[in-house]
């Protein structure tokens, strides 16, 4: 998958795209490009919407041969400006199957999204995935501009659990609330600018019971006196998480977690 969230549609500037890539027996490349203007896509396009500014392979939609989700962080809903969303699809060839949208104060199976639609939260800014339990992942949406209380630009993170275990959970997640507890929410943290997850074996467990580690970056974390030195937000499924900085010391505007990712690792 690859995202272009300043492709133009037509005269539209920068509403954005992604494309599906699949390499041959020939080594050949080949494969079909999304928009907001094709047929089963959620939303139009519209100028700046900057639709596959991020995207994973985790989706929530289904029926299709591949699936995955788009960030469309300056997504517009109504006169509220980049509020953000982000749409799981899932296609065969160049048809859409099936797709979900998602938007905080928006439902899903039912249920109304944590959050509400207001200017500047970036919701899709960034996208990840995470194991909840043995029959249940979770998609993880970033909105790096959400404001928590009077703090603007805290960031938040939502998660999407879908599974047998606890289909439609929704859970609204930021630098001070559980399993991130031990941090301070504060303006311009960006918490969620970034988000990464993986899986990873402990001695003695079995291939099947795989432990899922989330990891939330947060460029804007002040560190002492450095500023935007940044941070980032680790847990698992066993309980409460950490946070962690650059060890040789943070300096102001190291935007330490601005981009993140999870190594494969068997533990010995």
């Amino acid at each position: 998958m690859v995202g272009t969230p300043r492709e133009d549609i037509g005269s539209v500037r920068d509403a954005g795209a992604v494309s599906v890539l699949t390499l041959d027996g020939d080594m050949r490349w080949s494969g079909s490009t999304f928009a907001q203007s094709t047929a089963g896509v959620p939303g139009s396009p519209e100028q700046e919407d900057s639709f596959g500014w991020s995207v994973t392979g985790y989706s929530l939609a289904s029926g299709g041969r591949t699936s995955f989700t788009v960030g469309v962080p300056r997504e517009d809903i109504g006169s509220t400006p980049d509020v953000g969303s982000a749409v799981s699809l899932s296609v065969t060839g160049a048809t859409v199957r099936s797709s979900v949208s998602l938007t905080q104060g928006g439902t899903w199976r039912g249920r109304v999204v944590p959050g509400g639609d207001e200017a500047y939260d970036y919701f899709g800014w960034s996208l990840g995935w995470r194991k909840q339990a043995r029959d249940t992942q979770a998609l993880v949406v970033g909105a790096p501009g959400e404001g928590i209380g009077t703090r603007s630009a805290a960031g938040a993170v939502t998660t999407f659990d879908d599974g047998a275990e606890q289909n439609g959970v929704m859970s609204a997640l930021n630098e001070a609330s559980y399993p991130f507890s031990g941090g301070h929410v504060e303006g311009g943290d960006r918490f969620g600018g970034s988000v990464a997850s993986g899986t990873y074996l402990r001695p003695g467990d079995p291939v099947e019971e795989r432990a899922s580690r989330l990891l939330v970056g947060e460029r804007g974390e002040d560190v002492g006196s450095a500023t935007d030195a940044g941070a980032v937000g680790f847990s698992d499924e066993q309980g409460p998480g950490r946070y962690v900085t650059r060890s040789s010391g943070p300096t102001s505007r190291l935007w330490y977690g601005e981009v993140l990712g999870v190594p494969t690792y068997v533990a010995p």
